[in-house]
């Protein structure tokens, strides 16, 4: 899959029994499929905490507008 902000290529990462696409050196965005935000958006839930350790790329200058 292709990071739909920076085009750099997505990577699996599977964290507490959720896989996520995320943009390892890109962006650093993370694309959840149906369902999997649910699984990680609340505090008592760790599953999410890995997801903040997504590899930047600090050069890249993203348009977000």
């Amino acid at each position: 899959m292709e990071c739909p902000v920076c085009t750099n290529a997505m990577t699996t990462r599977t964290n507490g029994g959720i896989t996520v696409d995320v943009c390892e050196g890109g962006c650093g965005g993370i694309w959840f499929d149906r369902y999997e935000l649910m699984r990680v958006d609340e505090t008592h839930e760790s599953a999410g905490e890995r997801l903040l350790e997504v590899e930047r790329d600090e050069g890249l200058d993203v348009d977000l507008s």
